[in-house]
């Protein structure tokens, strides 16, 4: 098993995200992450960073996330019903029995006072009280505008006046972590120094020169401080695709490659004529 694909592994599951929920996220097959796992596939630079970028989208807010990141600082505001409908009747008391008394059949008893107010609402929901007229206008008026809710999780985005901007932030807490895990694997604190240094080298011996790469990239992007810049992912280009029909130019072929390894003529042959049986046969 790879260095690099034990640690993508451990990694993932440390989260406790699914193969399939990875996979997905990255764009690629569920076997692909499998292999690369199990150190049955090479992964390249720009693939290892997509699964980081992954798995930091995909791990949650833990509580320990949610005190570091004082995210308490940017949840809405946790309201009572029975705390707001004094106020709220005494601001919109003629749209309220407006509003629920024309709902009414003839045979029951309006709506007059606050207490035949509250004896109504009395096991209505925090969904059942926005549909009364005014009620979100108050609340907007008094908490701000959808800055507040009966009841908040510290692990939903939702709960959060600017979920982008706290999502932002729980990326690249975890972006930070798992990087800083990473180089860790090699950078082993153990005494006398030469032991350090040996037993360092051993390690990055085991890589193969993909994985060497994806280790100085990595070491290259962290700071002084510590900090890891982001990796910035390639955009698609597709003035750059290769056409599979280049056996008209040899020197073209050269230029295509899987898994890392240049395609022979052979291997573009079958491969065109794969997906060449697939797309006309339908």
């Amino acid at each position: 098993m790879s260095v690099i694909g034990n640690f993508l592994k451990e990694t993932r599951k440390d989260k406790n995200i699914k193969v399939v929920t990875l996979a997905k996220q990255v764009g690629i097959s569920q076997p692909y992450i499998s292999n690369i796992e199990n150190g049955k596939r090479g992964v390249t630079k720009e693939l290892f960073f997509k699964i980081i970028y992954a798995i930091a989208e995909l791990s949650p807010i833990t509580r320990d996330v949610y005190d570091e990141l004082e995210l308490s600082e940017e949840k809405k505001e946790e309201i009572d019903i029975d705390d707001t409908l004094g106020e709220f009747w005494d601001e919109y008391y003629d749209d309220i029995k407006q509003d629920l008394n024309s709902y009414m059949d003839d045979d029951e008893k309006p709506i007059l006072t606050f207490e035949d107010f509250l004896d109504y609402v009395q096991s209505w929901s925090f969904k059942d009280m926005l549909a009364i007229s005014g009620y979100s206008d108050f609340l907007d008026s008094k908490y701000g505008v959808d800055n507040y809710m009966e009841y908040g999780d510290y692990q939903d985005y939702s709960s959060y006046t600017n979920p982008e901007y706290v999502q932002e932030l729980v990326f690249d807490y975890w972006y930070q972590s798992i990087l800083s895990d990473f180089l860790e694997l090699f950078e082993i604190d153990l005494s006398p120094i030469e032991t350090k240094i040996e037993t360092n080298w051993a390690l990055l011996n085991e890589l193969d020169k993909q994985e060497f790469e994806i280790y100085s990239t990595v070491k290259s992007l962290r700071s002084k401080s510590g900090y890891f810049a982001r990796y910035h992912l390639q955009d698609e280009n597709k003035e750059k695709l290769v056409d599979l029909n280049i056996l008209y130019d040899q020197e073209s072929i050269y230029n295509v490659t899987f898994d890392g390894k240049p395609l022979s003529e052979e291997d573009i042959i079958a491969l065109r004529n794969t997906l060449n049986g697939i797309r006309y046969s339908k």
